[in-house]
Formats: C-alpha cells, structure tokens, sequence
C-alpha cells in the first residue's frame, strides 16, 4: 500500500467515524472527532476535552435506554471491517 492510499484508507475510517456519532449540536461529530496520521500509523480518536460527555452517548443509561448505546463500537466494528476489504485482510473473533 502506497502512503497516498494509507492516506485515503485513513480518511475513509475518518469519515465512517464521523457519520456514526450521534448528532445533537454537531459538536462530536465535527470537532471532537480526530485523526493524526504519522507516516504508516493513524491515529483515530475522539478528544474528550471538547466532548467530555462521549462516554455517556455510548454507555447504558441508569435510567431509560440510550437511544446511541454503542455507537462508537458499532462504527469501530465498521472501521475493521472497512479495512480489511480495502486491504483483502481477514477479521478474526478473539
């Protein structure tokens, strides 16, 4: 793989991230969500210092159900399936 495609690859898992946080203010989604991409390593994550609250949109609620309850390992369950077709790799269940 070429570091223009690790590139592409890496913006793609961006982009899969992004379009699965849940969307209120659009603050998750847009500004908290980041990526750092350091020569063939990428780094994906979202900076809780602008959305402290992140946890709370993918973790049980105590009282009544989160309508966002895993998303984050939804979308990062996408991201590994999403590189493995790119990269004809397999996934196995640990």
């Amino acid at each position: 793989m070429t570091s223009s495609e690790f590139y592409s690859l890496c913006k793609e898992c961006e982009q899969i991230l992004r379009m699965s946080a849940p969307y209120r203010t659009g603050n998750l989604r847009y500004n908290a969500i980041k990526i750092e991409i350091m020569g063939n390593k990428c780094r994906l994550y979202v900076d809780e210092k602008i959305a402290p609250y992140m946890e709370y949109t993918n973790e049980p609620w105590k009282n009544g159900k989160n309508p966002n309850e895993g998303w984050f390992d939804r979308a990062a369950d996408k991201i590994a399936r999403h590189i493995a077709e790119r990269t004809k790799g397999e996934l196995y269940n640990a």
